[in-house]
């Protein structure tokens, strides 16, 4: 009998090295193809529901200023534009820059490190409290000085009324970021949608008890208020592992937010400044009317 050539059984195990081989790159594609309509559709769903979301927003903020323009009046409406205008620009000292930088820290870890993701939102969280509450005080401490020029009794008391919004707004911006970092859009346009929503619910209110102009500012502090809950209570539930202090984590948290905070203070005060200029110039009447 002739035997068979060593090279030869290599040879053999070769091919079926290389037939097993195959399968299994066979079966990846197989896999990756499979998979990828569905990551596909879930990003297309999300974004359908954020566009969503974004429409809706825009259309509450139109109803809000037809409905207190009508019913209140042109000065009432341009009180509340006014409060509204300082409430976004301190809100950025708030925020500190810190929604920016939980959205960036948590959407570079949620997949790759959970511990870090969690120590981000503990951090961005815990920081966000100390500037938040830096943010309103100086709300209260601009008062004196908003008064001389949009002053009177009804502006004093809208402006009292939102410093609990001012306070839980940078709050919700961080979660809110936090949800968007993690990818869960479609609870993210479904949150974010909520605050207008409230905000519709408690104008609603409004008309119904038939609230003063002077509180009409309320209304923003109560969203804040109810969005806050749901909105902490889902982060609570999404995170990825155990939370664990983080020092590096903080101090990152605060350079990012302390060289992104200013630009977006200048950048709300620029798209709100003609408002501004308005009522201190001309009333809050005419900032009223223009709005």
């Amino acid at each position: 009998m002739r035997a068979v050539p060593s090279g030869t059984a290599r040879t053999a195990g070769d091919r079926n090295s290389l037939a097993v081989g195959s399968d299994i790159l066979r079966g990846t594609v197989r896999a990756t193809e499979t998979s990828r309509p569905r990551s596909t559709s879930t990003f297309r769903s999300g974004l359908v529901w954020n566009l969503a979301s974004l429409g809706f927003l825009a259309l509450a903020g139109l109803a809000l200023n037809i409905v207190i323009g009508r019913v209140y009046g042109a000065v009432q409406l341009g009180n509340f534009n006014i409060c509204f205008a300082f409430f976004i620009v301190v809100s950025q000292i708030g925020s500190f820059g810190l929604h920016l930088s939980a959205l960036q820290a948590v959407a570079e870890h949620w997949d790759s490190d959970s511990r870090l993701a969690s120590s981000a939102i503990r951090e961005a969280f815990l920081a966000c409290l100390i500037t938040t509450s830096i943010g309103t005080a100086l709300w209260f401490a601009l008062l004196p000085i908003a008064s001389r020029f949009y002053g009177d009794s009804d502006f004093a008391i809208s402006w009292a009324l939102l410093a609990p919004g001012l306070f839980l707004y940078s709050l919700n911006k961080v979660l809110l970021n936090i949800v968007n970092g993690a990818n869960h859009m479609r609870a993210f346009a479904l949150l974010q949608g909520l605050r207008y929503a409230l905000i519709l619910t408690f104008v609603g209110v409004a008309l119904a008890q038939s609230w003063p102009g002077a509180r009409l500012t309320l209304i923003l502090s109560l969203a804040e208020l109810l969005l806050f809950v749901p909105l902490a209570a889902y982060v609570w539930s999404i995170l990825p592992a155990r939370i664990a202090p983080s020092p590096i984590m903080r101090r990152r948290h605060f350079s990012f937010g302390w060289r992104s905070c200013w630009s977006g203070a200048v950048i709300e005060l620029n798209t709100r400044v003609d408002v501004l200029v308005l009522g201190a110039m001309i009333g809050a009447e005419a900032a009223g009317i223009y709005t």
